[in-house]
């Protein structure tokens, strides 16, 4: 039946809208809303600034390994740059139904319509992942930094063996 959280008094969540997995300010035309990663439905909305909803803005079910049974899936963390031109890019974490920590970049319009999307990285997660990763650092626009998380290594001598799977890219 889902998790029934009420969310300050304005949404309700359900199997089908379930976590969240990260919340991100973005202005448009001067007014300030919030990009809301949902973890296990897979998808990207916004709200306004009393959160109420306003909108579904990417939709990733095609693509991501959603779970609710316990092991680490859906959407993991997203980074906004807004740049001169009234374009944003976002930088979205997410792991995808091979379970590989994938990274994304999409630019979008002012009006938040997509424009473009490329997959900038792709982990080779095949050591039996205990954790992705997946958290994005966005250093004053000029750096991106993405955790990549670890494994269960049966054979320690892998350790330092294996690349780049438990580092920061």
């Amino acid at each position: 039946s889902g998790i029934n959280l009420l969310f300050k008094n304005k949404f309700t969540f359900n199997e089908n809208f379930n976590s969240i997995s990260d919340i991100d300010k973005i202005e448009i035309e001067d007014k300030s809303y919030y990009l809301i990663t949902m973890t296990y439905s897979a998808n990207i909305i916004l709200v306004d600034d009393n959160f109420n909803f306003v909108d579904n803005i990417l939709d990733f079910s095609d693509i991501v390994l959603s779970s609710n049974t316990g092991s680490e899936s859906g959407l993991i963390n997203i980074e906004i740059i807004k740049k001169d031109n009234s374009l944003y890019t976002l930088f979205i974490s997410y792991v995808d139904k091979k379970s590989r920590l994938t990274l994304s970049q999409f630019e979008l319009n002012e009006n938040l319509d997509l424009l473009s999307n490329n997959i900038i990285f792709q982990g080779n997660q095949n050591r039996k992942p205990e954790h992705y990763g997946g958290s994005i650092l966005n250093e004053e626009n000029k750096f991106l930094y993405l955790s990549i998380g670890d494994h269960s290594i049966v054979d320690k001598t892998l350790a330092n063996n294996f690349t780049p799977e438990s580092k920061i890219l």
